[in-house]
């Protein structure tokens, strides 16, 4: 494995762990207070701004400290352990400078650096009220004036609108609209009349109660000329170019409130007791837990893929990216439901409760999903992509090493709104051949390779279910949904495939790695997901997890990446 553990990543976990303590910025007692009273978490914001994490919100390229994309998945992993409203709230500042950094000339992109590197907070303004995520029936407009635009209109449910000191707004900037119709305006409120535009309240929610969930309403508000991102006409290109990153990095979210949930899980199997022993003794609830752990470690090497294909194959992102928004979410939602039902009733519990974070975690990240593109939304790109995914070729193509290939920054020329190829697809058919040779020495279970057979099996199958689908552009049938998702599972068994060849020389220390436990348990959870279920002989891998997962109180016990997170 060429990716090393990233120092800054460990420090900002160690300057956290520490915080967490009792009368901590991020004491977990006091951020579930602040949930209970709708209150966002400014004091553990400012912790974080002393940290400067901020400086992660900023690429290299123009002037901060983020270098791969999975560092930042990284980071707001870090911060969903510990509170969804802080990691909602905090890195939201990525998003709402992602259309800068792809569509901004330099001058834009170092002034909004710049503001960043000194703590400002920018937030995203995309949905309006009527319109919800339908971009293109967006109605606030930008009308040109002497001395730049006038911004007239609502963005509405969006997250930082009134804490944020700048908004990219997605505005109309032709009365007719249409793809060219729309451009990015970033509004400074620094520099704006402040009788001009006014915030509108913050709505109560489910989940992540004290998150900044409001909006923000321009009344003919003056702005620079300057103040539009890119070409006049590209608000949308650039948008749907912004959100494969954002995608991205949201991953971190569910990787995050897993993470937690497993913690919670653990502890209460090891210290519930009943008919004389501990729950950790029954294997039914050890094989339950491990589930959940094996969904984690498939989750990880999806999120890893995507990350790695926004450095490396930016060209493939707008699928990856969709692919990994919908499957990783749902994913790791399925097993925090199942991990509430070890919890039992102590996972509704609010006051008094050991376990009471588990209720907020639940609600919080029930959200996730929705976020930048829902789950339907990122699925009907990937049926966009069905012309290209039935002419790719099950054969290796000389861009399958992206994991082992060190990432380059992201390359904004390169980025497409749809791909031509992909990358997992032709590494999946390399991957079987290796691991099928791994078997037969003995250095992987038999299991394991039987399993990334049947999945190659399965995606050959559904390759040939898209060719076969007919469908209208506004007129996707259910089954191209089905045949999206069960794409997305043979993406995931192929980026676990892929993680294993080229990491499992160098991870071979890791109580993981050792014997294929992590690949083999993976490969069983994605397949049994399929259609054809075709597992072969059961092994009880899960079991085995759980059973170290409640045996061994560390890290290494959960995440296939090292302590510190990975890059």
């Amino acid at each position: 494995m060429t990716w090393t553990p990233s120092a800054r990543l460990g420090r900002i976990e160690a300057a956290i762990e520490e915080a967490s303590r009792p009368g901590g910025a991020l004491c977990p007692d006091t951020l579930l207070s602040l949930d209970e009273k709708e209150v966002f978490p400014s004091a553990a914001a400012a912790f974080l701004d002393e940290l400067e994490i901020h400086r992660l919100y900023v690429d290299r390229r123009n002037g901060g400290e983020l270098d791969h994309l999975f560092d930042l998945t990284s980071l707001v992993r870090l911060l969903a352990r510990r509170d969804l409203t802080l990691a909602v709230g905090h890195p939201k500042t990525f998003l709402g400078a992602a259309s800068v950094w792809l569509g901004g000339d330099s001058g834009q992109r170092r002034r909004l650096a710049e503001r960043i590197n000194r703590r400002a907070i920018v937030s995203w303004g995309l949905t309006e009220r009527a319109h919800g995520a339908d971009l293109l029936s967006g109605e606030l407009t930008a009308t040109p004036t002497d001395q730049g635009w006038a911004l007239t209109g609502e963005k509405w449910l969006i997250n930082n609108a009134t804490r944020g000191d700048l908004v990219s707004v997605l505005a109309r900037t032709r009365p007719e609209g249409g793809p060219r119709g729309f451009s990015v305006i970033l509004f400074d409120k620094e520099r704006a009349d402040p009788h001009s535009w006014t915030s509108t309240p913050k709505l109560p929610t489910h989940g992540i109660r004290g998150a900044d969930i409001s909006g923000i309403a321009f009344h003919e508000t003056a702005v620079d000329a300057e103040a539009v991102i890119g070409p006049l006409g590209s608000g949308v290109e650039t948008t749907l170019k912004a959100l494969q990153l954002t995608r991205t990095m949201c991953c971190g979210l569910s990787l995050g409130a897993l993470d937690h949930a497993l913690a919670l899980g653990r502890r209460f199997l090891r210290e519930r007791r009943l008919y004389g022993r501990t729950l950790a003794d029954l294997p039914n609830l050890q094989r339950e837990l491990g589930r959940s752990i094996a969904a984690l470690h498939t989750a990880e090497a999806v999120s890893l893929a995507a990350a790695s294909t926004a450095g490396n194959a930016p060209d493939e992102l707008s699928l990856i990216s969709a692919v990994a928004k919908a499957l990783v979410p749902e994913m790791c939602q399925e097993a925090i439901s199942r991990i509430g039902e070890l919890l039992g009733l102590r996972g509704f519990l609010t006051a008094n409760e050991p376990y009471r974070a588990f209720q907020k975690l639940d609600r919080d990240h029930r959200i996730v999903s929705i976020f930048d593109g829902s789950t339907a939304v990122c699925r009907n790109l990937t049926v966009e992509h069905f012309p290209v995914l039935t002419r790719a070729r099950l054969t290796p193509d000389g861009r399958s090493g992206l994991f082992g290939t060190p990432s380059q920054p992201w390359d904004p020329s390169r980025l497409r709104l749809l791909a031509r190829s992909c990358w997992l697809v032709p590494a999946m058919a390399a991957d079987c051949d290796v691991l099928a040779a791994q078997a037969a020495a003995g250095e992987v279970p038999a299991a394991a390779a039987k399993l990334a057979a049947a999945a190659l099996r399965s995606l050959r199958r559904v390759l040939g279910e898209m060719a076969d689908i007919d469908r209208g552009p506004r007129q996707v049938p259910q089954e191209a949904f089905d045949i999206a998702r069960d794409f997305e599972l043979c993406t995931a068994a192929a980026a676990v495939c892929r993680l294993w060849t080229e990491g499992a020389a160098t991870s071979k220390d890791l109580r993981l790695w050792q014997d294929g436990l992590w690949l083999t348990a993976a490969l069983t959870l994605i397949v049994e997901r399929l259609p054809s279920r075709d597992t072969g002989e059961r092994r009880d891998v899960f079991g085995v997890l759980g059973r170290l997962a409640l045996q061994d109180g560390g890290h290494e016990a959960l995440s296939i990446f090292p302590r510190g997170e990975v890059r």
